[in-house]
């Protein structure tokens, strides 16, 4: 069975996208030997899953479409950026988010505990 990289992410708005780009442009100047990732790509990852067999990802649609029964659209504030292990090197750059962020906290243990129960 063949394995695929997963992870639950939320999306983000075309403004924020806009906004994390120009970032990353300017970043990008700065000349670091970076793997940038393509605008559209952007997202705010809840879980990641790692390398899984492509038979469980029904499972893992049910347990996001659980996790996320009843929650409509809601406002995120994409604030601070940092990077990890470190911004000295960092392998993955993050934007953290003021506003919205209890929604997100909420949303990810929702997705932890529907997915543990498959």
């Amino acid at each position: 069975m063949a394995q695929v990289r997963t992870f639950v992410a939320v999306d983000i708005s075309d403004g924020a996208r806009r906004s994390v780009a120009d970032l990353v442009r300017e970043l990008k100047g700065y000349g670091a030997e970076v793997r940038w990732v393509a605008p559209e790509s952007l997202h705010l990852t809840l879980k990641f899953l790692g390398e899984i067999d492509e038979a469980r990802l029904e499972g893992v649609f049910q347990g996001v479409q659980e996790a996320t029964e009843g929650l409509g659209p809601f406002r995120m504030v994409l604030e601070g950026l940092g990077g990890f292990p470190g911004l000295g090197r960092p392998r993955v750059l993050w934007v953290g988010v003021s506003e919205g962020a209890d929604i997100l906290r909420s949303l990810a243990e929702r997705v932890e505990g529907s997915l543990e129960r498959r």
